[in-house]
């Protein structure tokens, strides 16, 4: 039967059929920042945050963008953001984001370094250096 191989299961008590779901539990790695206010929350509730700034027409963000999430399984004392330059522009003109994908890093809601560019070595570098 399909549905002994998915998270669902079924049961029949007296001819009412009841079909119960249990879905896996998935832990959200890269937050999708909403609004300006949701931002400057994270950053003042996180002592390292690192921001991928990137736009949903951009190609070289979407080929970054799977490192960006790899890394933020990796690196969990670190929390990583997403922010949508044409959802959530006030942010991006804040920080002066000229180009996309750019990365900045915040420890203790300073910028502590950035990166413009579909580079994954170099965005390894700047994570690992936010983690040390």
């Amino acid at each position: 039967m399909y549905l002994q191989s998915t998270p669902y299961s079924i049961t029949d008590s007296t001819s009412i059929l009841t079909i119960t779901a249990n879905p896996p539990a998935y832990k959200m790695t890269v937050i999708e920042i909403t609004s300006e206010e949701q931002f400057e929350e994270i950053l003042r509730a996180n002592q390292r945050v690192a921001v991928d700034f990137m736009a949903t027409w951009c190609g070289p963000c979407r080929l970054i963008s799977p490192v960006f999430k790899q890394l933020s399984e990796q690196f969990k004392d670190i929390v990583f953001v997403s922010v949508d330059v044409d959802k959530v522009a006030p942010v991006a003109q804040k920080y002066g984001v000229r180009a996309m994908p750019t990365f900045i890093m915040f420890k203790d809601g300073n910028k502590c370094d950035d990166m413009m560019g579909a580079n994954k070595v170099g965005l390894e570098d700047k994570i690992t250096g936010l983690a040390a």
